[in-house]
């Protein structure tokens, strides 16, 4: 199924809810219609950041010809990216904290996993590893601190969508950004 189509169903399914035949109150409509524009823009907001994510990886690359791959290199990155990944300012001495084996800042996980440059693709569509799960909507950088990244997040329902991944050919796979 498309994104086109995706959102198109989801667009059909709240208008069917909202005028549908058994009673719903006013209140109930304005309910319905307040979650699908909190969900709309959940959804605007992890685009955005997976871009700006993307993008910073693409300058750091360029910059240093390698991507982040060491803890400390890790927390560099987003610290100095914070600010531009999610248009807000990073607040005091916040830093990033680990997470298992991601490192974690302001709901931004961040990572070392080599099978990024293996990633496949079927009918356009890319294909994760099994063990890959997140919070809706938090943002995760995979790197395998070579010329490979992806940047996604979960949908949601907590599941991998690529509606809200970022792997362009060139950088996933190619060893180019």
């Amino acid at each position: 199924m498309s994104i086109k189509s995706k959102r198109l169903s989801l667009t059909l399914v709240l208008l069917l809810l909202l005028s549908c035949s058994f009673p719903v109150s006013a209140q109930e409509k304005a309910q319905l219609a307040q979650q699908a524009l909190a969900l709309r823009q959940a959804r605007a907001r992890a685009q955005a950041r997976i871009e700006e994510a993307a993008d910073a990886l693409s300058d750091y690359f360029k910059e240093k010809a390698a991507l982040p791959e060491s803890p400390s290199e890790m927390d560099a990155f987003l610290v100095s990216n914070y600010g531009r990944i999610t248009g807000e300012a990073l607040a005091g001495n916040a830093g990033p904290s680990p997470n298992g084996s991601k490192r974690t800042l302001g709901g931004i996980n961040i990572y070392f996993d080599p099978r990024v440059g293996s990633l496949t693709q079927i009918n356009r569509k890319l294909q994760f590893p099994a063990d890959w799960s997140g919070n809706p909507f938090e943002l995760n950088i995979v790197s395998d601190g070579k010329s490979n990244f992806v940047v996604w997040a979960a949908s949601e329902n907590g599941k991998l969508d690529d509606l809200y991944c970022f792997a362009p050919l060139a950088a996933a796979g190619s060893g180019s950004p």
